[in-house]
């Protein structure tokens, strides 16, 4: 019996706020996988899957610096998408889940509200509690506050979006998978007088390393059709999408070469759902190596192809293990809690 857990990391509380209520969603799969026949069999697993773009009109101020950045072109279109799931139990009890990741450097709570009232109007079969969002946490997307013109257009464009995918569930398969891909480094540097600093010089005497670790490892879940063609992958990196973090362009970051390379590979047709794993203290950048080991520039454009190809050719090495072992019979689990934080 395999255990698949699915999850998102968040950057934490905004400062000032005495009392916060936060919804801990989780999704969790079981599913013994074994070897699966030439067509699958319909268990009662349904999935959708729907994307839409939120690229701003420029000229537009972007959002994840103590500066201002104004974009005049863009670089890679940002994108809203979203992954409905939905499973009938021996009891005949449905559970069910919507998962959204948006190209964006953060969501707050009024911002998921407003998506979460205007998703309960059109699918009322749905309860809005068990759909959450997670921000791929790019630095070169407008400022997502709901009362913007941005934020307006990602309200709309992401309730289309979740409703589509609601509505394109149709019978499907499932299958984990876990490769490993370099992309992510700890930023934090510490010296020996017991100070850290962000981005801190590693090439002071009195450097004495990192503060903390990073993780290699890239979480997947494939979904399938009953004809065993991939229909999209969630995947969770531990690292967010910073490399464009000061560039004065609008982009999707390492996520929109991802999504870029696997279409050419795969199939134009294949959804990714991108979710940052825990990354706080983490960045795509190598910092006592710096680039001294030809790796590319980090802080642009080459960086964010470079962690494509790394991404890429982590699905390769894990793709045959996943179409072999497909699943549609699942215990499905979804479980929304409320806590009081002080």
């Amino acid at each position: 019996m395999n255990r698949l857990f699915i999850g998102f990391y968040g950057k934490g509380l905004r400062p000032g706020l005495k009392r916060c209520f936060v919804i801990v969603s989780v999704i969790l799969i079981l599913a013994s996988f074994t070897s699966c026949s030439e067509s699958l069999k319909d268990s009662g697993l349904r999935i959708g899957w729907a994307m839409e773009d939120i690229t701003p009109q420029l000229p537009v101020s972007l959002r994840g610096q103590y500066y201002e950045r104004i974009a005049k072109e863009v670089q890679s279109p940002l994108k809203v998408t979203a992954f409905a799931i939905e499973s009938a139990g021996e009891d005949g009890i449905a559970e069910q889940a919507i998962m959204v990741s948006v190209d964006v450097v953060s969501i707050d709570r009024s911002l998921q509200d407003l998506i979460r009232n205007l998703v309960e109007e059109q699918i009322p079969e749905f309860d809005v509690q068990k759909l959450f969002l997670n921000a791929t946490h790019t630095h070169a997307a407008p400022n997502p506050d709901h009362e913007s013109e941005f934020g307006k257009l990602l309200v709309e464009k992401a309730g289309i979006a979740i409703v589509s995918a609601w509505k394109n569930r149709t019978p499907a398969g499932i299958s984990r998978g876990l490769g490993y891909a370099v992309i992510g480094h700890n930023r934090r540097v510490q010296y020996s007088n017991g100070t850290t600093q962000m981005y801190g010089s590693t090439k002071r005497p009195d450097f004495i390393g990192l503060e903390g670790p990073s993780d290699p490892g890239v979480d997947m879940l494939f979904c399938w059709d009953l004809n065993k063609q991939l229909t999209g992958i969630i995947m969770n990196v531990s690292c967010p999408a910073q490399v464009m973090e000061a560039k004065y362009l609008v982009s999707s970051d390492y996520w929109g070469e991802v999504r870029k390379q696997l279409k050419e590979k795969y199939s134009k047709d294949i959804f990714v759902l991108a979710q940052c794993g825990a990354g706080g203290d983490i960045s795509p950048r190598d910092l006592p190596r710096g680039y001294q080991s030809g790796e590319p520039n980090m802080w642009d454009l080459p960086g964010i192809i470079e962690i494509g190809k790394r991404l890429v050719r982590t699905v390769d090495i894990v793709f045959p293990l996943a179409k072999s072992t497909i699943q549609t019979s699942i215990i499905f689990e979804h479980r929304v809690e409320k806590i009081d934080l002080p």
